[in-house]
């Protein structure tokens, strides 16, 4: 998980690291989100969503580190690459951001599962 040693995890082995973490994590999660409001659970899911929108554009503007096309004389830091596509928090931010839906949708009243969906965002 340190941005130095990135490079020496394999993916798997990274992904097994962090879905543990995350995994570990879980019940403080799981408690702090069944105390929110379905209006907090929107806004903790809209606020998840726009980090890994962020954390998906930082990593797509690195592609000095990992392009091979690419000649040049400097030397390369790869550190806030590795950082950006190896961090752990990513992982929890990830099964947050499934936890905050699951739970708004379990709030849902019997008016609200029989109306349409006013959110444009379902369908994407």
């Amino acid at each position: 998980w340190f941005p130095a040693e990135a490079e020496s995890w394999n993916q798997p082995s990274w992904f097994l690291s962090a879905l543990t973490f995350s995994n570990l994590a879980m019940p403080a999660v799981l408690t702090r989100t069944a105390a929110l409001s379905k209006a907090g659970l929107q806004k903790l899911f809209y606020a998840l969503t726009t980090i890994s929108v962020l954390q998906k554009l930082s990593f797509s503007n690195t592609s000095r580190f990992h392009s091979h096309n690419l000649a040049t004389t400097e030397r390369q830091y790869p550190l806030i690459w590795n950082m950006t596509r190896f961090h752990p928090i990513s992982a929890l931010l990830e099964l947050t951001m499934g936890v905050a839906s699951a739970r708004e949708v379990m709030m849902d009243t019997e008016a609200d599962q029989k109306g349409l969906c006013e959110n444009p965002t379902v369908y994407f």
